[in-house]
């Protein structure tokens, strides 16, 4: 059983860090695949790394989902106060950080900038990355919730779940996003079914559900497939979109070639569980947050350098870059992260 729950925390390391570089990816091309004629080189090879990162930000929510969400494990209210906090203090901080420059580089630094930064942050119009955070703080609220229902449901209890989840939050959007004609049935489907928390909802248990029943032989053969051809309708579907309006519709997290994909990576690296060597997957893991929280910052320091995923061929350029932001990244939280008493709630 130890070795076990060894090889549960080593993947589930493994998976952070993973996903960390592969956001850095989607953020240091998202802008050219929104900029760059379809029809070039660079976008292609930009819109195929961007694709085949697609997957990050649901693992993230599955990770927390596996762990807050596991029954066996002990999650009184105090416990999941202190997630909640280390959450909440993260977003005002960085928010704060992100927000102040914005109004600095508008009005220079004073109390009003000060005090107009701050209702940025409670508003939610803060760097965009930290929309995440927010979702998160909404997945929270629901966790004591889910955990009662899955303290006594079965595994056909489960599948039911991931149908209508996948019916109502993954489908059915998906499908009307692709009818420019019915805008009003996409905005109240949005609204009303799945909005904020509700769209993640499904990765947050999945989360939980593959780690309590990890698949294998046939069924983990097709989940595996299923990722790879999640992969490819992705990056070959947003090549051959032409509106541009309708071109990124299939980065969308919660669109089912990105869920395909998610599974794919997180069963992939699951079932590589027992071959996963090496402490510092777990070092590293501990500040993944803090490298979340701080590396558009770095991206945005590199570009006044000169440095951007075109400095050089992106088919090179874009792995390059994501490495030197991660390491970056990791420069400033590392000694953050060793702060007392703080260092935790910012890294």
């Amino acid at each position: 059983m130890a070795k076990e729950n060894q090889g549960r925390l080593a993947y589930a390391d493994v998976l952070r860090v993973m996903a960390t570089l592969a956001v850095i990816v989607i953020h240091l091309t998202g802008a050219w695949v929104e900029s760059l004629d379809p029809s070039t080189g660079n976008w292609m090879v930009c819109n195929l790394y961007n694709s085949l990162s697609r997957w990050a930000v649901p693992v993230f929510v599955m990770l927390s989902g596996m762990f807050l969400l596991d029954p066996d494990r002990p999650m009184d209210p105090k416990r999941l106060l202190r997630h909640m906090l280390r959450l909440g203090v993260a977003l005002a901080v960085w928010g704060m950080v992100y927000a102040l420059r914005e109004q600095i580089r508008k009005t220079g630094l004073t109390p009003a900038a000060v005090a107009a930064a701050a209702e940025d942050v409670f508003r939610g119009r803060t760097s965009f990355h930290l929309w995440f955070i927010y979702m998160m703080l909404g997945l929270y609220l629901v966790t004591p919730v889910l955990r009662a229902f899955l303290r006594g449901a079965e595994k056909r209890d489960l599948h039911y779940f991931f149908l209508l989840y996948a019916l109502l939050n993954l489908f059915l959007p998906s499908f009307l996003l692709f009818r420019p004609s019915q805008v009003i049935r996409v905005h109240l489907t949005m609204t009303y079914l799945s909005t904020g928390t509700l769209q993640y909802v499904g990765y947050y248990v999945a989360g939980y559900y593959l780690m309590r029943y990890p698949p294998d032989g046939k069924l983990r053969t097709l989940l595996l497939s299923l990722g790879l051809l999640g992969g490819v309708i992705t990056a070959a579907g947003t090549a051959c979109i032409p509106a541009a309006r309708e071109r990124l519709l299939l980065y969308v997290y919660y669109a089912p070639n990105v869920a395909a994909m998610t599974v794919g990576v997180f069963v992939l690296v699951q079932s590589a569980a027992p071959k996963i060597r090496g402490r510092w997957w777990g070092a590293l893991s501990q500040v993944t947050f803090g490298i979340y929280l701080v590396h558009l910052e770095i991206i945005r320091l590199l570009e006044q350098f000169g440095l951007n995923s075109m400095t050089v061929p992106p088919l090179f350029g874009v792995p390059l870059l994501a490495a030197a932001v991660f390491l970056g990244s990791l420069a400033v939280v590392w000694p953050l992260s060793k702060l007392p008493g703080i260092g935790r709630y910012l890294t």
